[in-house]
């Protein structure tokens, strides 16, 4: 926030350019950013170009008079929110002041006007839109700040989640367990060492996204283990140590454990440990 950004802006309208001079140096003392517009046409511009605090409008005007040029403002998105002051020097009676009004002025000022009434409204105006300013000015650094801090957390919550994912694929990869992750459509999402050499097929990396059916070696109970983790999907209920035989003579024990969120079953983990193995080490 710079003090030149919290300068308001003015836009005096007036198609005597004597008359846009002594505008100005009625509120020249009031230090504020002055635009001067010898028509409506000009103002509309203005309006397009800049963010005014105020207006201070002539009434009467050629081509197009104070009360036209105001509709037009009020209809515009942009500027229909922004106050108006009208001047006149010869709609002095009560109906064109209601006119005014009407138009959205927020003040309807005859000539000849005091410059300390002139200046004391403007003022007053440019007070508000300052007000205005820095509550904005506030608003938006505050939500550069939360949103710096969501990016921070997020960036964190990635890191971690990288440093999370680079211990599990270290504790995975280096098990002596068989270990496989199966989607619902039962797909393979990982599966480690120990278990493609237990199947003694091709390395783990090569069996992502394959369907369990074809990673699975040939034996007796190649097509129950698919039918194993369909049940798991189904019940949500782990099932432990069933036998299973990879091939001839090569036995082992498969254990299916359910991997849920919010109650759902999104995964279903098979753990598989060789007989031989275990009795090796028993």
């Amino acid at each position: 926030m710079t003090p030149h950004s919290l300068v308001p802006s003015i836009l005096l309208v007036d198609d005597h350019p004597s008359n846009l001079l002594a505008l100005e140096a009625v509120l020249e003392p009031l230090g504020l950013h002055l635009v001067r517009a010898s028509s409506g046409k000009e103002a509309l511009t203005h309006l397009l170009r800049e963010e005014f605090a105020a207006i201070v409008l002539d009434v009467q005007m050629p081509d197009m008079d104070g009360f036209e040029v105001a509709a037009l403002i009020r209809r515009r998105e942009r500027t229909k929110e922004v106050p108006i002051i009208f001047i006149s020097a010869i709609h002095r009676d009560d109906a064109y002041q209601a006119k005014g009004y009407a138009h959205g002025a927020v003040d309807y000022i005859p000539k000849p006007f005091s410059p300390d009434v002139l200046r004391a409204k403007v003022s007053a105006l440019a007070d508000l839109w300052r007000r205005g300013e820095v509550t904005r000015m506030r608003e938006a650094m505050q939500f550069e700040r939360e949103r710096a801090e969501l990016v921070a957390r997020e960036k964190r919550a990635l890191a971690e989640a990288a440093r999370t994912a680079a211990v599990l694929e270290a504790v995975v990869g280096r098990s002596p367990i068989g270990l496989a992750i199966v989607d619902a459509d039962l797909r393979c999402e990982r599966i480690n060492a120990a278990l493609a050499r237990a199947m003694n097929c091709a390395p783990a990396e090569a069996h992502l996204g394959l369907p369990l059916a074809e990673i699975l070696p040939e034996g007796p109970n190649a097509m129950a283990l698919a039918e194993h983790v369909r049940k798991v999907f189904a019940t949500g209920e782990p099932l432990l140590d069933v036998d299973v035989a990879w091939q001839a003579h090569h036995r082992a024990l498969a254990s299916f454990h359910p991997v849920c969120v919010e109650g759902r079953v999104e995964r279903v983990a098979l753990t598989v440990v060789d007989v031989k193995s275990r009795r090796a080490e028993a």
